[in-house]
């Protein structure tokens, strides 16, 4: 009833009253007394030493009993305060009381925070490794005991008396957490209905005073608060106010934002909006979009935000060095062309998706269509490209080894949509994808690309059926194979030449590509290792018998020089149409002055490029061409 709710309050006040004269006294006693002890040259701070506990035998004061007693005495205090606190009506306790124990308890939090540094000091000074460790552990406890202990001090009206404490203490997030509750309550009171006009101007000289309370916090603790203060925006989610400061705190902001990698999502804005560095805004970009970012089309446009910013950068405007610029503009665009070729691989399976209701159908659909050639004999493998698909089609950023992954052990199926098919580019995409990427062995994962695309085809199959054919069939069917569209777009992308990293190996070379530890270094343990080991020792195998039983080490000289001949033979074709639409030109323009001049009529012009077909190929000219490099395969398949 009543009465037991006024005694429990009274006796909760004497026991709050006991606690602090005893060990007020105490800390008085010895800031007195010190000399006597022969610690003259030792320092105290609030009445407990700050160093020279080697020796020394433990302090009553800070017993564990006595430790646990205080934080029970401050918490046990705190609820009956915060249930009181304010009440009204007859049953009410007395408010004195109420408000009394409120006001003392930022006393009691004051004392138990001593009580436990003071433990934590004297364990951690120990000769026993056991008492160290603890005392180590009770340090770190007593950091967030501390934190709730200052903190619910704002539940009982308190709040600014814990800023006071977290300010002894030096605890930034406690102060911060403190401040920005007190502003969050003053502005929600402000904007209250009940507020009458008096009490707005009450609360509006309150939050001035808290402006400048903070605005002091500025100059006082410089970039620790700051550092504090806004990650308490990051963590609330109110990024958008730490951009909105940044011209007023430029420099604490800006320091801010660079102290972390994880914050250059905001900093490259406020590096345009405050400072126009567009090189430091295009750096950060970069960081985010290679170290941190997950999504695919936000790295993407981070990177392509990237290039434009580096590109906006002035000669003499900013500290970076060109090379650092150059440097900057290269990772990015070597950044999006990894990118580039992801989305060509999802744009090549999406059209599988259409009617899959969920991700997992989604990956039930890929698999089925793209995913059997590995699934019975190299289990492991199998499992690798079942998780490239997942990262693919959840368009999670993937590294060049996952795209490797993919690219080289998913099945040649054409796409259903011809604009997106990249059958018979998978190998080239992957090479132009190692290219622009640090891999972990970039020697050894080259030779088991390589020694993928070699087993890709049935050379066995072929090697019969090609000493069947003539002519324009077998060269039909050589340009078939995955070898030949490999060696064909590397050459016409210009693949293996200087200075590019990427090189032609020849199939004897790439046996036991992928089969040593050393080889599948980003795989980081055995039990992952082994297995995969296992599995391309398989495609080993397979290699060994294509070179012993099906001649593959001839047909790769033959598809080399079939695709020397084709990138040759559309060069040709390429300038002789571009020659045939120079002289066009020409002539239409002479026919023009011609008319111009009353002496041309339409005849004319026609003749004119009648006299083009005759004299400079025309048609005639290339079926000619064509029949002499067909003649000369004839001959070469005979020989």
């Amino acid at each position: 009833g009543i009465k037991s709710r006024a005694a429990m309050l009274q006796i909760i006040s004497e026991a709050d009253d006991l606690l602090l004269h005893i060990m007020e006294t105490v800390y008085a006693f010895r800031a007195k007394s010190v000399d006597l002890y022969g610690l003259g040259s030792e320092s105290l701070s609030d009445g407990i030493l700050t160093s020279g506990y080697e020796g020394l035998p433990e302090f009553w004061t800070s017993r564990y009993n006595i430790m646990m007693a205080a934080k029970d005495l401050v918490v046990l205090a705190r609820e009956a305060a915060d249930k009181y606190y304010e009440a009204e009506g007859d049953g009410a306790p007395n408010t004195e009381l109420v408000n009394k124990i409120a006001v003392e308890n930022t006393a009691l939090v004051s004392v138990s925070c001593t009580i436990y540094i003071e433990r934590y000091r004297w364990s951690m000074a120990q000769k026993d490794e056991q008492t160290r460790v603890y005392g180590q552990n009770l340090k770190e406890v007593f950091e967030r005991v501390r934190y709730d202990l200052i903190r619910e001090l704002a539940r009982i009206g308190q709040a600014y008396s814990g800023m006071e404490l977290a300010e002894k203490y030096g605890d930034m997030r406690t102060l911060v957490d403190l401040v920005t509750a007190e502003s969050a309550y003053l502005v929600e009171h402000l904007d209250d209905e009940g507020t009458d006009d008096d009490q707005k101007a009450s609360i509006q000289s309150a939050i001035q005073d808290l402006d400048a309370r903070i605005a002091g916090y500025f100059k006082r603790y410089g970039q620790k608060w700051s550092n504090a203060y806004y990650a308490s925006h990051i963590r609330s989610g109110r990024s958008s106010l730490i951009l909105d400061e940044a011209v007023q705190r430029k420099d604490h902001v800006t320091a801010f934002l660079h102290s972390n990698p994880l914050l250059y999502k905001i900093g490259w804005m406020n590096e345009v909006l405050t400072s126009e560095r567009f090189g430091e805004a295009g750096r950060m970009l970069v960081n985010v979009a290679t170290s941190t970012e997950t999504n695919l089309w936000s790295r993407k446009v981070e990177l392509s935000l990237a290039k434009l910013a580096l590109l906006s950068v002035k000669e003499g405007t900013e500290d970076m060095q060109k090379a650092d610029l150059k440097e900057g503009f290269q990772a990015s665009s070597e950044e999006l062309e990894l990118v580039g070729i992801q989305e060509q691989l999802y744009n090549h399976v999406k059209p599988t998706l259409f009617g899959a209701l969920d991700q997992a159908a989604e990956l039930r659909l890929v698999t089925e269509r793209f995913g059997k050639s590995v699934t019975q004999d190299q289990p492991n493998l199998n499992r690798l490209l079942d998780l490239g698909f997942e990262s693919l089609l959840q368009h999670k950023v993937m590294t060049a080894d996952q795209l490797i992954d993919i690219l080289t052990l998913m099945d040649p199926e054409s796409s259903e949509a011809p604009e997106g098919d990249i059958r018979g580019r998978e190998f080239v995409l992957v090479m132009q994808a190692l290219r622009v990427s640090e891999v972990a062995n970039f020697d050894a994962t080259l030779k088991l690309i390589w020694k993928r695309c070699y087993v890709r085809d049935n050379w066995e199959e072929l090697n019969n059926t090609l000493l069947q054919a003539k002519g324009t069939d077998r060269e039909e069917m050589i340009q078939a194979t995955a070898l030949f569209a490999t060696l064909r777009e590397g050459m016409a992308n210009y693949l293996w030449e200087s200075p590019s990293k990427i090189r032609l190996y020849p199939p004897t070379q790439v046996l036991g590509a992928g089969c040593s530890a050393e080889d599948l270094k980003r795989f980081p343990s055995e039990p992952l290792r082994g297995p995969i080991i296992e599995d391309n020792d398989l495609d080993d195998n397979v290699l060994e018998d294509f070179l012993s039983k099906a001649r593959l080490g001839h047909w790769y000289e033959i598809c080399l020089a079939e695709a020397k001949k084709s990138i040759q033979q559309e060069a040709e074709r390429a300038a002789e149409s571009g020659g045939k639409q120079r002289v066009l030109e020409e002539n239409f323009v002479k026919g023009a002055a011609l008319q111009t001049n009353g002496h041309a009529s339409e005849m004319g012009v026609m003749n004119g490029v009648s006299h083009v077909d005759k004299d400079g190929g025309g048609d005639a000219g290339v079926e000619q061409s064509e029949n002499e490099v067909m003649g000369e395969n004839q001959h070469t398949d005979m020989e």
